[in-house]
This record gives structure tokens, sequence and C-alpha cells, in this order.
């Protein structure tokens, strides 16, 4: 019906930066269950009025220098954008760098079709194709070359064509374009599925000049990994391997690998990431679930908290059909 709801656990008030958007009077302390976001604030005229109705959610990733500081990301029904939460490096793309409690819309022109979050910068996909970046830029995760360091309201990511997707990691982002893939930003466990640019920071958005672009579904990151999903069902990886979340059978990072699902014959559909995770998920046409990587919360759901570094059936029982997964360091969730 297009209301938002967040949850989460909150180590201190003091380090809450407003990334579940919800009024501090709705915030405590340790566990909070879902809260309806039913107020935003309109800046324009100052005042706090009712939340849109929304039709998609990202979720952020906490820094690893700051505890508490996450932001978060809704797109409405009319094609804005509105952010909350931590606003240190100006990734909420508002123009200053002070946190917001809860959501205030993005000034940007044009309908937004889709984003991505991670550590400290936003990335925002128009209706268009084209792309616009804000926050951090550190490593080159939002592609704007070595003379910006960050950015506070959105700027356009140039070189990439007509993007129909996007994808962030930690600190490196991944395009899917009309005429190929790019990724920009880290590349220090080999996640850009590239040996050119292997453990170098890469500024500006690369071209992966030997993958044919009509053959890919869709083009994934988590945390410090990688995985193109192929038209036929098969499914490539990449980055960082140390939790076995590359599905190849070893720990060892590589450039490139593939995930045999070879347990039933049947073509993958569909994957589950997520910016802050070291664990992927891949569901067939038959919606049976395979996992492989970290799993010491068990936030795999195998039923222990062993690590798995081939893929492992997830027991859903009968008749579920996944329509989507999400994945973070610690949780899983699934619609």
């Amino acid at each position: 019906n297009g209301t938002a709801q967040s949850a989460g656990f909150i180590d201190s008030i003091d380090d809450y930066h407003g990334h579940l958007g919800v009024r501090g009077s709705d915030i405590s302390e340790g566990e909070n269950p879902f809260n309806s976001i039913t107020s935003v604030f309109d800046e324009e005229n100052d005042s706090i009025i009712d939340a849109p109705s929304f039709v998609e959610v990202f979720a952020g990733v906490e820094q690893l220098s700051s505890a508490g500081s996450i932001h978060s990301l809704l797109i409405d029904e009319d094609g804005q954008a509105w952010v909350t939460g931590s606003n240190n490096r100006g990734q909420l793309c508002v123009g200053d760098y002070d946190d917001r409690l809860i959501p205030v819309q993005i000034p940007i022109d044009g309908k937004v079709k889709s984003a991505a979050i991670g550590s400290e910068y936003t990335l925002i996909l128009l209706e268009d194709g084209s792309v616009y970046g804000c926050g951090s830029n550190e490593v080159g995760q939002l592609g704007l070359g070595d003379d910006v360091q960050e950015a506070d309201i959105p700027t356009l990511v140039e070189g990439l064509g007509e993007v129909e997707s996007l994808s962030a990691g930690l600190d490196f982002s991944l395009f899917k374009s009309a005429d190929g893939l790019y990724v920009t930003g880290s590349n220090e466990y080999g996640q850009h599925c590239v040996n050119a640019t292997f453990g170098t920071n890469v500024m500006t958005p690369f071209f992966i000049d030997d993958v044919d672009v009509a053959g890919v579904t869709s083009f994934e990151a988590i945390k410090t990994s990688s995985f193109i999903l192929f038209e036929d069902g098969s499914v490539g990886a990449c980055g960082r391997n140390n939790f076995g979340q590359l599905g190849d059978g070893s720990n060892t990072d590589r450039v490139r690998t593939v995930i045999d699902p070879s347990q039933d014959d049947v073509d993958i559909r569909k994957l589950g990431v997520g910016p802050s995770s070291e664990s992927v998920f891949l569901v067939n046409y038959d919606n049976v679930v395979y996992t492989t990587g970290l799993n010491d919360r068990g936030q795999l759901g195998v039923g222990d908290t062993e690590n798995r570094n081939t893929l492992t059936e997830v027991d859903f029982g009968d008749d579920v059909e996944i329509k989507k997964m999400s994945a973070s360091g610690d949780h899983t969730l699934s619609r």
C-alpha cells in the first residue's frame, strides 16, 4: 500500500544518525521493532508533512570507522527520491553535511528509476538512463575522477551511456549499460572482474570490454565481491572470497570464477545481494534457493552457523515463490 517501515538495533542514541527515518520519540536504544515512516520533512516550506506513497526502499551500509553512521533512500510513486540518516560526506545529496532524522527529498530534475547505496555514498539512476552520485568519491566509487573527493549535491557520472541498472558494494560501483558493463571504485580484491586494474582504485568508469552485455541479465555487488548473472542462467563471480562468498569451493580471492549450480541443472534467474553482505543467494526457475558465504549469525538460513564455500540449498518449504532477496552483513530478508 506504499507504506514504508523500518526496524533495527541501536547500540547508542548518541551514535544514531537517523537511518530508520522515524521520529526520535519512536527510537530507543536496543531493539526497535518495525515502525511506519509516517512523516517526511518539506525543506522548501520548513514543515513536517505526511509521507508520500513509496514504491522502493534501499537500506544503507554502516561505516567501518563510525558505528551507527548509516543512511537510507526511498523512492515514491512519483519518481522522487527521499533520504534519511548520516550525511557526513554529503551522501544525502541535499547540498549540506547535516544528518536528517526523517526523510527529505533530493532536489534533482527527472524521475528516479532506481538507486544504490554504499558506505558514505549514493547513486541515483534516472528514467533517461543517466546516473548521478553524491557522497564520498575517495576511492572513485562515484566515478567522478581524481579531482573530486566528495559531492554534496547530485553530480552527473559521465561516460556510462544509457544505464539500465546499477549496484553498489562497500566502496565500488557496478553499472549495466545499454552498451556494456562498467565498474568504478576500489578493486582491491579483484571485485571489478578485471585484471588490468587489480589492486588499484579506479576513479572513473572502466568498460569491461570482453563481456557481451547482450548476454547479461544482471551485474550485482556485495561488500567486496561481484556477480554476473547471464541470460543462460550461469553465474560468474569475482572479488573477495575469504568466507567462500564466490561459491567456487575455495576461499581464494578471484578476478574471475564461475559458480556451478549443477545440483539440479535448473537455470538461475535471480540473485540476492546487499552492499554490506559477505554472502550471496541464487534463485532458480524452480524457486529453489542456494546460498554461499559468511554464516556466523545464521544469515544463510541453512540451520547452522558454519560458513559455506559451495552452493547450499535454503529450505523455504513447499510452494514458495521468491520475488526478491536482500542480504546484509548479519541477516537476510526475502519476499
